[in-house]
């Protein structure tokens, strides 16, 4: 299983990379909507920012993305359909985690097509 979960997590990064997978940070609204997500983010004393937290829909379901900045621990997981429990791919300090977030960040962040329409 270990290992269908790191391919997982590899999958993941690999389609992000090609925009097959879009991300948006997390917010309160989606939070209170989602009991499931509710209850794995109080139960693993997650701290939601709204910035440094971060969901795809995928399929019938979600991906989660969560960065605890004050320590680094990094965690990546996955709710089949909204009707499913959380499943964690992978947690801590992982490079393949680190790499994810790097791509998700300069995805979202990236300002070259926001200065490419103003200068067009």
């Amino acid at each position: 299983m270990n290992d269908k979960l790191e391919k997982a997590v590899d999958a993941v990064i690999d389609k992000t990379e090609k925009g097959k997978i879009n991300w948006e940070r997390t917010d309160t609204n989606f939070y209170n909507r989602n009991a499931f997500y509710h209850k794995y983010v109080s139960n693993n004393g997650m701290i939601l920012d709204g910035v440094n937290n971060y969901v795809a829909p995928y399929g019938e379901g979600y991906i989660y993305f969560t960065n605890q900045v004050d320590d680094g621990y990094r965690e990546i997981a996955i709710q089949p359909n909204k009707n499913a429990d959380i499943t964690v791919l992978s947690t801590g300090r992982a490079s393949k985690l680190m790499t994810l977030e790097d791509i998700i960040k300069d995805k979202l962040d990236n300002p070259d097509d926001f200065l490419d329409s103003l200068l067009s």
